[in-house]
């Protein structure tokens, strides 16, 4: 009986921990090799600044504008439509080849979207 008592606790004590957030967030190393990149840029040359700024809000922008061209070309062909027009519980291979292929649509507008944005550049 001890046994199932120290189980339960085990487990207890793995859930307390999985619930546990993370002190930092996604990404945030990227983060802060990105800002240690534009740091050095601005040292070895302040006059970039604006150039530097100027791009970074181009290839900012360019995923929302690509995300934007998917919605208005397809309206009806929006994964999250498609999710919810298929969402009985009981998917066939049809509907998720559909749902896969709409979400892949929208990553290759939002690609071409940055490609083009950033060589242009």
């Amino acid at each position: 009986m001890s046994d199932d008592k120290t189980a339960t606790a085990v487990k207890t004590e793995v859930a307390k921990g999985e619930q546990k957030k993370k002190l930092y967030p996604r990404m945030s190393l990227w983060w802060v090799v990105a800002t240690c990149f534009i740091a050095l840029a601005a040292y070895l040359n302040p006059a970039n600044i604006p150039v530097l700024v100027w791009k970074g809000a181009l290839i900012s922008s360019a995923p929302v504008i690509g995300y934007w061209i998917d919605r208005v070309s397809f309206p009806y062909g929006r994964p999250d439509f498609l999710l919810d027009l298929y969402n009985d519980g009981d998917w066939q291979i049809g509907e998720a080849i559909v749902f896969g292929a709409a979400m892949f649509r929208r990553a290759m507008i939002m690609t071409a979207c940055i490609y083009s944005v950033g060589s242009a550049l």
